[in-house]
């Protein structure tokens, strides 16, 4: 593989980490320190590999050492995660355990209240 391809590969990769799961981070190394330890291990894997390879796309002696069947590999790998990921239903989950936890506090706030009311007589 070319140095630009291994680029665009890290971009493309980066971009959709981005849109699908969130996560922040300049080029794919950033974005993978971003949200490292919410990939599963494989997935996780995959990406370092070719983190590594951008990396070492940009020295042209270290370029030889980089296998492009390994980074086909990892580039299916991390491919058929983000396309299995739902960017829908996971905002979706995230709202409704927003809420959840909103509701759960206020419930709890207003027994301690009607409790406090109740001690002082009041009610």
């Amino acid at each position: 593989m070319q140095p630009a391809e291994i680029r665009k590969l890290s971009e493309n990769l980066a971009e959709q980490m981005r849109r699908k799961l969130g996560f922040r981070g300049r080029g794919l190394k950033g974005t993978l320190d971003y949200g490292k330890r919410l990939l599963p291990k494989a997935v996780r894997k995959a990406a370092e590999q070719i983190a590594t390879a951008e990396e070492r796309a940009a020295n042209p002696k270290l370029m030889k050492h980089i296998d492009a069947d390994t980074l086909l590999k990892a580039k299916r790998i991390c491919e058929r995660y983000l396309g299995s990921v739902d960017a829908d239903a996971r905002r979706k989950q995230r709202r409704i355990e927003g809420l959840s936890v909103f509701a759960f506090n206020l419930g709890l706030f207003l027994l301690l209240f009607l409790a406090f009311l109740m001690w002082r007589g009041i009610v």
